[in-house]
């Protein structure tokens, strides 16, 4: 009796349905066990494919060391690679997965990758990243890196490991110096490392990036930060007498009508925008942050500080805005606590979350569950009685 078992055979076959006629590749055989394989593509290469694929099987069913067919992405010389280095692996009980990491973790492969130190990295990451990106998070970038090669005491990039991004954030103090940073602040750390990183990976001096591993912490974003008003008198005060009043225009945009620093620099360019007579300031699309337009009520405190300082400097980079951001801890990241006390003050003191929402920029849901209960209604009416000098 003739032998049916493993016997396939793929032919062209013309078909006609319906009137209409087309080719197809049909597929016949049976597997080992006997059993009938039936299959038809009008794609040559799928039916190819599919041949291969029992053939392996029945292949496989007659030899104690089986062949698999897979689709992949890696080259017949990579294939090779990866399985002698399996071979090598023997019976460890690690995948090969395990092995490159703990030769990446441990600096195994570092010998095949160019020494640089990490100050020189970070002097060429920051000259192309400068013309990038805004001038503030420019400078955040430089500051977080400079702190960091100044904690590594400028290691070779390849010699920074998961636990070196562990330890430096771990260090990380808050502004008093008295305790840990916030989980935001660390977390904004750990992902301007990763960043960084990257980068150095795609100039072929990391294989692995060392910030992967380490893991984020908790931010409870139930409140959000904001200025005291003892704070805010003290800030109003300081901007009024520094140089001749010359940032209290600024500072009383930022604070008094929660305007973002960048949004008062383009707002400068817009001296109608400011409506002492109908008392608004519209913020058109070019100059919101979101591009989104959006009036704000300009209430009695601030019609009076505008009024009082009618010019200055209305540039978040100036070096005098500057000195007073620095005076008052308000750089960087802190910039926008101005902003977090108009929201939280405005809704308190007048209980509106539309009104507020608009004038923000924010959703009401946002202002109702971060900023309406950051301040007691109290400390928000003392707020908007903040007065200019007389």
């Amino acid at each position: 009796m003739r032998q049916r078992e493993g016997k396939l055979s793929l032919k062209k076959v013309e078909v006609e349905e319906k009137g209409i006629r087309y080719t197809t590749w049909r597929l016949d055989g049976y597997d080992m066990n006997g059993k009938r394989v039936r299959f038809s593509s009008k794609d040559r290469q799928t039916a190819q494919l599919k041949l291969i694929e029992l053939q392996a099987a029945i292949h496989n069913a007659a030899v104690e060391t089986p062949v698999h067919v897979v689709h992949t992405r890696l080259s017949d010389a990579r294939l090779r690679d990866a399985e002698a280095a399996i071979e090598l692996l023997g019976d460890r009980g690690v995948t090969l997965l395990d092995a490159v990491r703990a030769a990446l973790d441990d600096g195994g492969l570092s010998v095949r990758l160019t020494p640089i130190a990490l100050s020189a990295a970070i002097t060429q990451y920051l000259s192309e990243q400068k013309d990038r990106v805004r001038p503030t998070q420019f400078q955040v970038w430089k500051s977080q890196l400079e702190r960091f090669c100044d904690f590594t005491r400028d290691a070779l990039l390849t010699s920074i490991s998961t636990e070196t991004v562990k330890n430096y954030v771990a260090t990380l103090r808050g502004k008093d110096a008295a305790g840990p940073a916030k989980p935001a602040t660390r977390n904004n750390a750990r992902a301007e490392l990763h960043t960084f990183f990257n980068w150095a990976i795609g100039k072929s001096w990391m294989t692995d990036n060392p910030a992967k591993r380490v893991p984020k912490a908790t931010v409870d974003r139930s409140l959000i930060e904001v200025l005291s008003v003892p704070e805010c008198r003290e800030l109003m005060a300081y901007a009024a007498s520094f140089r001749e009043g010359r940032t209290a225009r600024f500072f009383a945009l930022a604070l008094f009508a929660g305007i973002r620093p960048e949004e008062i620099d383009r707002l400068s360019k817009d001296p109608r925008a400011i409506d002492l007579e109908e008392n608004v300031i519209r913020i058109s699309e070019a100059v919101s942050k979101v591009h989104e337009a959006r009036p704000i009520e300009i209430q009695p405190n601030l019609k009076a500080w505008l009024t009082a300082f009618p010019t200055g400097t209305m540039r978040g980079d100036n070096s005098s805005v500057v000195l007073v951001r620095r005076h008052f801890g308000l750089q960087l990241r802190q910039r926008d606590l101005p902003r977090h006390t108009f929201i939280s003050c405005r809704v308190k003191a007048s209980g509106h979350f539309a009104d507020t929402a608009i004038e923000s920029g924010n959703s009401e849901s946002i202002i109702r569950k971060h900023y309406y209960h950051a301040v007691s209604k109290a400390d928000a009416l003392a707020f908007w009685e903040i007065m200019p000098p007389a």
